[in-house]
């Protein structure tokens, strides 16, 4: 797997990406570094993440606790317009909790 570690001040992510009947993002979150960091799994790529920065294909992180990471991601209209037209509630924000990697694979999916 190629790594490339981004400093951008924060936690650390790495990315991977899945085929499976096209693309698909994995997030992992690694946990915590040094106290206040965090890792997260996505493409193939370690990077650095904190609050506000910014994940392509998830969203944004909202909080990094000590089990899991927090990620906000807004709809967009023609998202919204197409979760309505499948009779889906059409939400603005999607919230993602993304529990610790070690805490998953205990606890089972």
């Amino acid at each position: 797997m190629k790594r490339l570690l981004l400093g951008v001040s924060g936690l650390l992510v790495m990315a991977v990406i899945s085929a499976f009947n096209g693309v698909a993002e994995e997030i992992r979150y690694i946990g915590k570094l040094n106290g206040q960091d965090a890792a997260v799994v996505t493409a193939g790529y370690e990077i650095q993440v904190s609050v506000g920065t910014s994940i392509p294909g998830c969203g944004t992180v909202t909080q990094i606790t000590d089990t899991h990471l927090i990620v906000e991601r807004r709809l967009s209209d023609s998202e919204k317009e197409a979760l309505k037209r499948q009779g889906a509630a059409a939400y603005s924000v999607i919230e993602t909790h993304i529990p610790r990697e070690d805490l998953r694979l205990i606890i089972g999916p």
